[in-house]
């Protein structure tokens, strides 16, 4: 699930990728229910979905991306992967 967070012509957005219980993009949308009807849409005032901050500030990890063998190794290196650090935890 991608959210454009920026203004038109200004790209920048949050990836979300997984969550708790949830690996993987398809998994956690449809956990949530979000299907191809909320593209384009807009959070704001939506009934369907909001996106809260409940004052939760992890400790994030940064990791190597995963599935990106085909980059190159100045870019397959990269830690661009972004993790809260209690998730990393327990999955060990």
């Amino acid at each position: 699930m991608n959210v454009i967070t920026g203004e038109k012509e200004q790209p920048q957005g949050v990836l979300f990728r997984a969550c708790l219980d949830y690996a993987g993009p398809g998994k956690l949308t449809k956990a949530l229910k979000i299907d191809k009807s909320f593209n384009g849409g807009s959070f704001i005032g939506n009934p369907k979905i909001c996106i809260a901050d409940d004052g939760y500030r992890p400790e994030i990890i940064r990791l190597k991306r995963v599935g990106i063998d085909y980059a190159t190794p100045e870019y397959r290196d990269i830690l661009w992967r972004f993790a809260d650090t209690s998730a990393v935890k327990s999955k060990k």
